[in-house]
């Protein structure tokens, strides 16, 4: 199987961020293909 990893700009990230602000859950079936930048979370909300 290929590896299909694909790099993120930083404003398709801060993009994502943004959709993803309002949700209480976030399920991660496999971690290791989600981008560390994206998971940066202020934990203090």
């Amino acid at each position: 199987m290929a590896n299909c990893h694909i790099n993120l700009s930083v404003e398709r990230i801060n993009s994502l961020r943004a959709k993803m602000s309002n949700f209480q859950i976030l399920m991660i079936d496999e971690i290791s293909m989600v981008d560390h930048r994206l998971l940066e979370v202020p934990w203090d909300l």
